[in-house]
């Protein structure tokens, strides 16, 4: 919807919102109202606040005509709220205090975890009013589909325009809003969608557009490209008809055709209103509504990547919410407070509204004493900051109900002492009132009560005293102590035991280089971990990243063509022609000549011809007979046709003859292989040093290598004429591609700094120091100065079966040994007893065994209780150094100090705990018999009292809960354990949370933790990571409550993973994934990304984890609309109930870095079968626009007899998989058999449905 009325009338503001006229609030803000704008980073001041309708965009201008300081898009704004709630507010306390809160509105908003804000004041109350009614329209109100798409085709429009452009029409300015053909083609260029300007033309023409395209005349191209009209005609030939009397007999899908299409195809059941109303959602003409219902091609296609047609959906709730609470997966976060890593990050009390509103049920609270008397919530003994442990109340209280009524679990990690303890029990029974739990469920005692009983409730979990004689006795001696007893806190972390912390440097004996940790020591270990690297701050902003190193102008332009030798006279261009080697009949070039005009020099009858391009009314020639529009199209004619020279005399022009390269001399061009581009870089003390070197092959003639964080990435460099490119990146020269590198990520956060110099090489003392160090490590790679043949040993990413004759078959996983990689698509290697044979080398990884080693050290742990402290001699400009080692160790490790002081305390600080070992066990083993809390607080405990796990175990009691780190968590992996875990579960309570040493906030495997049904399987909600992903999609289920119910064999006391018959009762399936179309598949982003292809993985039991890839995108299609050919990937699954269907965008030349551009993670049950949309997500399950796949998806029970043989291998490669040290043949064999039979069936379905036309012909 877009407004066209500016400055409306003779009607105030106050009209506006005394009608309550939403039409007349959004033309307000259309036009646009001064506000004042709060932010930490600069003074408060007055901006004008705009609405642009056509693209759902508030932005924020100084004057009129300028630049945007701001751009937000509304359709991620999350939470509107009133009053002076955030913390830019808190950050700008002198300005805070002088402002009226009733006028305030914050704007929460982003697609990551951690919310951008906005914090405005407005003018008075008309304006407020204005604001808070408009905005929320604007953000909260549906949008169909096709309202979504154009949406997001004005946004393309808008990012075509030239910024003077933009900001006009920001500005409100739409008259001559256009673009030109270059502004297009290059837009094309920066989107990853590869087409020639020949073809764009020709695409032009056909659909009558101008050369300056209006957004209508945009429009319609952009629909055109993004219609698989291949898709329509190979999988819904049989529903689409054509109607005679339209023009171009127009293709349909009719009334009665579409329901049997729902029906057949979509195994849904439409009555006749259901389906009118969704037809008329899709139609462009709602004329036809009336007279004629049916779907276009298009308004079809439309639909199929719609959400009415999404693949999953999950609107109410499906499970039974009457069964105890132990029977329930619950959404739970660790350390809800940290926005980012656990040392060094701000902490916040958005992140507790964030987790609520996506349904967390269990958040957690680490509370400490404040230094005004009153607790504070931070990570004990960091640098992380603090935040007011009532904030933080409120914020839960505001937020806990708002997606889902069941109840929300505090978990909390008391440090506080007993006074403090008392003022944090008042605090929760004030903010939380009734809904705070204090007192047991009736007719509950033998067993949880249900999420139905205790809905609207919030449930406090710490450690319960046990009784008053115990408590006053605890009380004494914690008054004495401060309060701290870490050591029977069944959730208390190894950090916050701390003694002592800060910056030391370590010394690498191998290379005398300094690596700078971050340090914790407390009474057991020293932990060491490199600071985090500072990531860019990213703005909102329209304009992209200038990129004026990248060509984005016409291929068809003379100057980027390999041909075109710039201003040359004829005696030069024969002399190049002379040296050219080898030389053939008709070989050119073609130069510009001394009349400003263009010349052909070309070879014919052994001797140089130059004959003068003529230019015309607007064509060119070589003779008067046949005009072009221009020289490239000139080149291609005459390459297929005769040039006659006169007198019977003709000439065919043959190979063009490439310009000289003039970056050979450049310090980081190399004339190396890649084995030598490797030694050369692997000898580089400085991340980001680069070089280029040939490559040797046909379409990539150079390659771009680089060493980051000890890894060496080599990048092909395609050349296309004149111009050099680097996925969808095009630069006149290598010199510009190597700047633009410069300034902007190659990948990830690899930019290129430094050249590798000659200077590497002939350093004899740099080579001696890496004479002994492998490029990939012992035993896999030579050493740097040995130059024989290097094999590797790779990791299979994907299933993959071959030939038998000449390639390999392989699962996923499978390591294949003696492998030399090279700069080819097919690597050949040994697979068990398969040799020597092929395989594609995109279906692996390389195994970097330095690398692997290099992540075990990022994180280091030193045992103290057996070293030995000795101080070091000075090490260089490191005067402050001590030596650290076991007694079993002879080198040990060597840290240095900045100054005096720190090194006098880590001395003194080290030096205490080593001699006080035997001291600390004993009081350790004092404190473990002290188990207390303030009665105030201890009475607010009901069903989730804290014990250590072994109690839990032993005592039974339903109103104790254990939890458990995943380190702890390991030793009941085993088939002879794991039923301890799994009998506990079936009655109570358990917590999972990560790992003491999980700095940066990484996730552990969740699908591990709910395999043994623990039911609050806690991670770091803000880490983006496929673990994340995975906990994002089980939760998907149920209407998003955050709670869902546990398979019925999961709640049985006899439940194993790792026992067929547990599974009894379960009904497999079998699940088969044709990958056929997408749209926008990169979600808009700008990427070096060129060939993508899609990665179809099954998540769950260790049987049934499988992955499988397509190949490339079709031969004609792109990113903008891609089309795969015949990619059909069936899927048995024994465990359905505990299994995720992922999608993952890559591309094959970002195969070795893994980077996903897009994702989206589905939990098996609950998928709807037939042809459906997949919308494709960012890292934080935040949709991206317009983005999604289109799949077909057939589900069926394998247990039929044409099935029931895989089932029988899979069945027997479980039961051998139990006894791994004595049964490899067989399960080689057993694997072979497996590969076997799935390649026979998979042959089968291809040809099953190639007979039937496709997966949508009617039988």
């Amino acid at each position: 919807m877009s407004f066209c009325i500016r400055n409306g009338g003779n009607d105030t503001q106050e009209d506006y919102y005394m009608n309550r006229d939403t039409d007349r609030v959004l033309r307000c803000l259309e036009t646009g109202l001064v506000a004042t704008i709060i932010s930490p980073k600069r003074k408060p001041e007055n901006l004008t606040l705009r609405v642009i309708m056509e693209t759902k965009e508030l932005i924020c201008v100084r004057v009129q005509g300028a630049r945007p300081e701001l751009t937000i898009n509304l359709k991620q704004v999350k939470d509107i709220r009133t009053g002076k709630k955030s913390s830019d507010f808190d950050k700008c306390l002198e300005e805070s205090h002088k402002i009226d809160g009733k006028f305030c509105l914050v704007l929460l908003y982003g697609a990551e975890f951690n919310l951008k804000t906005l914090s405005l004041l407005a003018k008075d109350e008309n304006n407020f009013k204005i604001f808070h009614q408009g905005l929320h329209e604007l953000c909260f109100a549906g949008n169909n589909y096709l309202e979504q798409k154009d949406t997001w085709i004005w946004k393309q429009f808008h990012s075509v325009l030239r910024p003077g452009a933009y900001a006009s029409y920001c500005a409100g300015s739409t008259d001559s809003v256009s673009v030109t053909f270059n502004e297009i083609r290059g837009w094309f260029v920066r989107t990853n969608c590869k087409i020639s300007s020949k073809e764009l033309k020709q695409l032009c023409k056909k659909l009558k557009l101008s050369d300056r395209l209006s957004f209508n005349e945009f429009c319609l191209l952009f629909n055109e490209f993004l219609h698989p009209s291949r898709v329509i005609g190979l999988n819904f030939s049989s529903y689409v008809t054509s109607n005679t009397k339209a023009k171009n007999e127009e293709k349909r899908i009719g009334f009665e055709m579409f329901r049997e299409f729902m029906t057949n195809e979509q195994k849904t059941e439409f009555n006749p209103e259901e389906a009118r109303k969704l037809i008329k959602n899709f139609l462009n003409d709602p004329r036809r509504s009336i007279s004629d219902l049916h779907f276009t091609e298009k308004e079809f296609v439309d639909y199929l990547f719609s959400e009415d047609n999404d693949i999953y959906t999950s609107t109410e709730i499906t499970d039974d919410m009457h069964q105890p609470l132990c029977a329930y997966w619950i959404a739970s976060s660790h350390n809800t407070y940290v926005t980012g890593n656990q040392l060094s990050s701000e902490s916040s009390v958005e992140p507790y509204a964030r987790c609520l509103r996506m349904g967390c049920r269990c958040v957690e609270l680490d509370c400490w004493d404040g230094t005004d008397g009153t607790p504070v919530i931070y990570h004990g003994k960091t640098l992380t900051s603090k935040v007011k442990l009532v904030d933080v109340l409120h914020v839960i209280k505001e937020n806990a109900f708002y997606s889902s009524e069941y109840p929300v679990i505090l978990s909390l990690e008391n440090h506080c002492t007993l006074p403090q303890q008392r003022i944090m029990a008042k605090m929760l029974r004030d903010t939380f009132g009734d809904t705070l739990l204090t007192e047991l469920i009736p007719n509950t005692r033998d067993e949880l009560p249900t999420p139905h009983q205790l809905k609207h409730k919030i449930l406090i979990k710490d450690r319960k005293l046990s009784k008053a004689e115990v408590a006053r006795k605890v009380e004494a001696s914690k008054e004495r102590s401060g309060g701290r007893d870490e050591n029977t806190d069944p959730d208390y972390d190894v950090i916050h035991a701390d003694i002592k912390s800060g910056i030391l440097h370590l010394k690498n004996t191998a290379t005398d280089m300094w690596q700078t940790y971050f340090c914790i020591m407390n009474d057991q270990v020293l932990i060491l971990t490199p600071p985090k690297d500072e990531e860019e701050e990213t703005e909102d902003d329209i304009y992209d990243f200038p990129y004026e190193d990248v060509y984005v102008g016409d291929e068809d332009d003379v100057a980027v063509q390999i041909w075109f030798h710039g201003k040359k006279k004829s005696k030069t261009a024969e002399e190049i022609i002379n040296n050219y080697r080898p030389k053939t009949s008709g070989c050119f070039l073609i130069r510009e000549n001394d009349k400003n005009g263009y010349s052909i020099s070309f070879w014919n009858n052994d001797k140089t011809c130059h004959c003068r391009i003529n230019y015309k009314d607007g064509k060119y020639y070589l003779n008067q007979a046949v005009g072009f529009d221009n020289i490239v199209e000139m080149v291609e004619f005459y390459q297929q046709t005769p040039l006659y020279l006169g007198q019977e005399k003709s000439i065919l022009l043959s190979d063009p003859i490439p310009v000289e390269p003039d970056f050979l001399n450049q310090l980081w061009y190399h004339a190396t292989d890649r084995h030598g581009a490797e030694n050369l870089l692997r000898r580089a003390t400085d991340n980001g040093t680069f070089l280029i070197r040939p490559c040797g092959r046909p379409k990539c003639p150079y390659s771009l290598s680089v060493i980051y964080n000890r890894t060496i990435r080599h990048f092909a460099i395609s050349r296309e004429g004149g111009l050099f490119s680097i996925g969808s990146f095009r630069f006149l020269s290598l010199e510009k591609l190597v700047d633009f590198f410069k300034k902007r990520p190659i990948a990830k956060q690899m930019v290129l700094k430094k050249p590798a110099t000659s200077a590497l090489l002939d350093a004899d003392d740099i080579a001696a120091k890496y004479a002994d160090v492998n490029i990939y490590g012992d035993g896999i790679y030579a050493h740097v100065d040995n130059h024989q043949e290097k094999l590797v040993s790779v990791r299979a990413l994907y299933d993959y079966i071959g030939d038998p004759d000449t390639q390999l078959s392989f699962k996923r996983g499978a390591i294949i040994t003696n492998v030399m990689e090279i700069d080819d698509p097919w690597w050949k290697g040994d697979h068990g007893e398969q040799t020597e044979l092929l395989f594609p080398a995109n279906y692996v990884e390389v195994i970097d065994t330095v690398a692997e080693e290099e992540e075990k050290l990022r994180e280091i742990t030193i045992p103290l209780e057996t070293c030995i402290l000795e101080l070091a001699e000075r090490c260089g400009d490191k005067r402050f150094a001590f030596k650290l080692y076991s007694s079993k160790q002879t080198e040990g490790y060597i840290f240095a100090c900045d100054d005096q002081t720190e090194f006098v305390e880590w001395l003194h600080a080290i030096g205490n705990v080593i001699q006080q070992t035997e001291e600390t066990k004993e009081q350790r083993q004092k404190q473990e018999q002290i188990h207390g809390r303030a009665k105030e607080l201890s009475d607010l405990m009901v069903y989730c009292q804290s014990v250590p796990f072994q109690h839990a175990m032993k005592g039974g009691r339903i109103t104790e809960m254990a939890s458990i780190s995943e380190r702890d968590m390991s030793q009941y992996n085993s088939k002879e354990k794991v039923g301890i875990m799994t009998k506990y579960n079936c009655k109570q309570l358990s917590r999972v949370y990560p790992d003491g040493i999980r700095f940066f906030s990484s996730n552990y495997d969740p699908v591990q933790m709910w395999q043994y049904g623990c039911q609050m399987v806690a991670l770091n909600y803000q880490k983006a990571d496929k673990f994340l992903q995975l906990n994002n999609s089980l939760f998907l289920r149920n209407r998003r409550c955050g709670y869902v119910l546990k398979p019925e064999c999961m709640r049985s006391v006899n439940f194993s993973p790792f026992e067929m018959k547990s599974f009894m009762s379960v009904e497999p399936v079998t699940i088969t994934v044709a990958v056929l179309a997408g749209r926008n598949i990169f979600g808009g982003k700008i990427t070096t990304a060129t060939n993508p292809f899609v990665s179809v993985e099954i998540i769950g039991l260790n049987l049934d984890t499988q992955k499988r890839r397509t190949g490339s995108i079709s031969k004609g299609s792109n990113s903008l609309s891609p089309i795969w050919d015949d990619q059909l990937f069936p899927f048995d699954v024994t465990f359905p109930d505990l299994a995720f269907l992922r999608f993952e965008i890559l591309d094959e030349s970002f195969e070795k870095t893994k980077t996903i551009h897009a994702q989206a993670t589905y939990p098996l049950t609950g998928l709807r079968q037939g042809f459906r949309c997949v919308h494709l997500n960012n890292h934080f399950s935040e949709k991206h626009e317009l983005s999604s796949l289109l799949v077909h998806i057939e589900k069926k029970n394998p247990m039929e007899a044409e099935e029931r043989n895989v089932f029988k291998m899979i069945e027997e490669l479980r039961y051998n998989s139990s006894f791994p040290g004595s049964v490899k043949k067989q399960l080689e064999e057993t694997e072979t058999k497996l590969l076997k039979y799935l390649d026979e069936r998979q042959k089968k379905r291809r040809r099953e449905t190639n007979l039937q036309g496709s997966p949508g012909t009617r039988k």
